[in-house]
């Protein structure tokens, strides 16, 4: 599905989202932060590997910014368990819930769900493409430079590189208040 063609043998047979299972209904919590925002919502989620604790100052004051300045969409943060900077950070943030923890095949099926901004690893990929999501990848090391180029070329959502300066930061977030016709789809 994310893929573009590659040579491959003829008895190697891909078969994408087979791992993924159906989604199940929301519980309470995530039931009530779905349905904040009057555009809808943003999931953003930078994996295990790059915790949010770990950006610079900068950045962390750049996503508080971002988020205040779009106080028609609501954002949910995933942050470790261990993160003790961000909750103080982000306390005057009133357009956001942090989380410990996502039901991201279920959330990532969410009618409300706008857009996924995320590092690009294939199993979040996988699960946005099959509910129809549009992602916003910011590739941090490994497949997922390759990952977010397929996304482009597959016209489900952009790369942000440049992420890490203030002006990429912002634009990828325009993509949410301006997005193209091939990432409208829910």
């Amino acid at each position: 599905m994310l893929d573009l063609p590659r040579p491959i043998t003829h008895k190697l047979i891909y078969i994408g989202g087979l791992g993924v299972g159906n989604p199940k209904p929301l519980d309470e919590k995530f039931s009530r932060i779905m349905s904040k925002g009057s555009k809808g919502v943003v999931i953003v989620s930078m994996g295990t590997i790059a915790p949010f604790y770990a950006f610079s100052d900068a950045v962390k004051s750049a996503f508080v910014k971002v988020f205040q300045s779009m106080a028609d969409y609501h954002f949910v943060l995933k942050i470790t368990k261990n993160d003790t900077s961000t909750p103080l950070l982000f306390k005057s943030v009133t357009n956001c819930d942090l989380v410990t923890w996502l039901p991201q095949t279920d959330v990532l099926a969410h009618p409300r769900l706008k857009l996924f901004f995320m590092h690009g690893g294939v199993n979040g990929l996988m699960e946005a493409m099959l509910r129809g999501v549009p992602v916003v990848v910011v590739p941090i090391f490994a497949d997922q430079f390759r990952n977010g180029r397929n996304v482009e070329k597959r016209g489900v959502g952009k790369v942000g590189y440049g992420f890490f300066s203030r002006y990429g930061f912002v634009f990828c977030f325009y993509l949410i208040s301006t997005p193209s016709q091939e990432l409208q789809t829910n």
